[in-house]
């Protein structure tokens, strides 16, 4: 079996959508599935590349220049904030690539015979190429959702007329496709009443972790200061979060009449330190935090390690999200604690047996969560960790083996 795989994004991109896609190149072929490549990343045409993912032949076409101009020039953010880019932009600011995607993708379906197209979106402009391919060509498309397409909070699409357009575009390949797969299923059900499909033909495969990243060196946890961490960027949404995480965490330490040496929050990511900053100057709590920096994976995962709390900020609205970060955390012995809302990630927690507690995006019951969670910590009562036996099945090797018999399965009918 032979398949086309389109994505915008493979390494060395460091999306967590790349890293989606490169994983079925590289384990589908373990299931007998041998998989081509149409991106717009030029490195991905390089043996080294090829060679490391199980590519059989990479197509590429260039990049549009308009998202970096449009960054660089600051219009495209000015749009984005006036919620304008929605209006001139169809499907997304992708969209150029869809006719240079589609020209790259006919000159490799007539150079070979494939027995479906996938295609991962975001962005969304992907769907367009493979929806286009897969009529002309008349072969089975599937589709990835990495991320729901329409009613997502992080779209906002000020005019019915073009929410319209969305959802009949939506409906319209969604229709089309042999398979739909996403990343989990409070994410399954926005895309079944988003795209009118039913919630039974959409296939739930998670992101998982690359097992064979994990580090085999171990740190040990302070017993004498009680480490919070957060690793990751701080998005719009998270970032409400983590002001009322501040907040809370400012009043437990008044309560308890806490000090530096008994208690600190450390923090490495890409986040702007303005803004992490202000935040935390705010609260009068600069003492209380350590900046990280940037960490390349292996530091990160030793310094998850010595934490005995790990933060996730998951407002209601994107209660469907399950951040990569949270497989990092599970791999390494933490006790997980949740701001904002039941959801994806708290799932996940119990599927897999994680000690984790959930705080609402309330400053009072951060601050009453953080006080008993503090408690069992120096009672030596504080619980860490998962079963590893469940979390193995969150492996990406095994989650691309699932997703391949799948295929297998439904294209042998």
């Amino acid at each position: 079996m032979r398949l086309l795989l389109i994505s915008y994004y493979f390494p060395p991109d460091r999306s967590a959508g790349g890293f989606r896609a490169s994983s079925f190149c590289k384990y589908f072929h373990d299931k007998g599935i041998k998989v081509d490549l149409l991106t717009s990343n030029r490195a991905s045409l390089s043996k080294g590349i090829k060679e490391a993912y199980n590519i059989r032949e990479a197509f590429v076409a260039p990049r549009p220049k308009l998202r970096d101009w449009g960054y660089k020039t600051k219009i495209l953010a000015i749009l984005e904030l006036l919620k304008l880019d929605t209006l001139l932009f169809f499907p997304d600011i992708f969209f150029p690539w869809i006719k240079k995607a589609v020209k790259a993708g006919i000159r490799a379906l007539k150079l070979n015979k494939y027995d479906a197209i996938l295609a991962t979106a975001p962005p969304f402009s992907v769907f367009f190429v493979g929806y286009d391919l897969s009529k002309r060509f008349n072969i089975p498309l599937i589709l990835d959702y990495r991320d729901p397409w329409n009613d997502q909070p992080f779209k906002k699409i000020p005019w019915p007329v073009i929410k319209h357009k969305h959802k009949k575009w939506e409906n319209k390949i969604a229709s089309s496709a042999t398979m739909i797969f996403t990343v989990g299923g409070e994410c399954a059900k926005m895309i079944s009443a988003s795209a009118n499909v039913s919630l039974e033909k959409i296939n739930v495969i998670h992101n998982g972790f690359f097992a064979e990243d994990l580090p085999d060196t171990r740190a040990e946890k302070d017993n004498n200061i009680f480490t919070i961490g957060y690793f990751g960027n701080i998005y719009l949404l998270r970032k409400r979060c983590f002001e009322t995480f501040m907040r809370g965490f400012a009043k437990f330490i008044s309560q308890e009449q806490l000090s530096s040496k008994e208690v600190r929050i450390v923090y490495a990511g890409g986040t702007s330190r303005k803004s992490i900053n202000k935040i935390v100057s705010k609260n009068k709590m600069k003492q209380f935090f350590k900046d990280l920096g940037l960490l390349n994976r292996e530091q990160a995962y030793l310094e998850i390690q010595k934490c005995d709390l790990t933060l996730l900020f998951i407002p209601r609205e994107i209660h469907y999200v399950l951040p990569t970060k949270i497989f990092d955390y599970l791999s390494n012995h933490t006790h997980v604690l949740i701001i904002g809302s039941n959801g994806e990630a708290s799932n996940l927690c119990e599927k897999v047996d994680q000690q984790y507690s959930i705080a609402k995006c309330d400053e009072n019951d951060v601050a009453e969560k953080l006080k008993g969670l503090y408690s069992h910590w120096k009672n030596g009562t504080l619980r860490y960790g998962c079963d590893s036996a469940l979390l193995k099945n969150y492996d990406r090797k095994v989650l691309a083996y699932k997703y391949a018999e799948k295929i297998i399965q439904e294209l042998s009918v």
